[in-house]
């Protein structure tokens, strides 16, 4: 059972990573420069690029989401710990959370908690929490 849960989470982490990373470079390459070059105006332009955006935003929340919930799993095992794991972990939650503004931020808070130890003391409250 245990094997068939760390597959489907395995499955779900690296499902959220790929359409949020995948939708960013599509967006990038297929849709913002032929939509400013296409259309008459930059005013439109930039109006129909921001609605787009906002779609990729809500697609973000919903992959970090997944990465989240897919991470916390995961930590809630010791074997399946690692820093790599608990930086991705780290750094998607907090920009579920919106205690960052951007992936650079993200990152830079997120060394900075895993350095200190910080989120260590963290996981280990939620487990000791989910434990009881």
């Amino acid at each position: 059972m245990k094997r068939f849960v760390n597959a489907f989470f395995f499955f779900l982490e690296n499902l959220g990573a790929g359409v949020w990373v995948g939708a960013l470079a599509t967006f990038g390459f297929a849709v913002a420069a032929p939509v400013f070059r296409g259309l008459p105006s930059v005013t439109l332009a930039g109006t129909l690029t921001a609605q787009v955006l906002h779609r990729i935003n809500l697609m973000e929340m919903i992959c970090a989401s997944f990465l989240v919930l897919a991470a916390l799993v995961f930590l809630a095992q010791r074997e399946q710990r690692s820093r790599l794991r608990i930086a991705k972990t780290v750094v998607a939650g907090l920009m579920v959370a919106g205690r960052a503004k951007d992936l650079k931020q993200a990152v830079a808070l997120a060394q900075k908690s895993i350095d200190s130890g910080e989120a260590e003391g963290r996981l280990q409250r939620l487990i000791a929490t989910s434990n009881a």
